[in-house]
């Protein structure tokens, strides 16, 4: 069933241990959409795409988890920042 998130996160789990990064950041982006704020699903998936960037050769080293996140506290803020 597609809306079994419980067998999706193993299933993207699995894919991280057998090094299928593709498919493991496709789960957990899915993932990601239904459970915000789900902070092991997000490191998870920042770790595949940290593992997925080495695989294809790319610099890793200044790659930190939560840099790109902005905390919005209000509508004002928001639209400051989206326009």
């Amino acid at each position: 069933q597609s809306s079994y998130n419980k067998a999706r996160l193993r299933r993207a789990h699995c894919n991280t241990k057998l090094g299928k990064w593709e498919a493991a950041i496709q789960d957990y982006e899915i993932l990601i959409r239904e459970k915000r704020g789900d902070v092991e699903v997000g490191r998870a998936l920042f770790e595949a795409k940290i593992q997925l960037k080495k695989q294809c050769g790319e610099d890793v080293e200044d790659i930190k988890f939560g840099t790109d996140v902005i905390s919005v506290s209000s509508i004002e803020c928001f639209r400051h920042l989206f326009t």
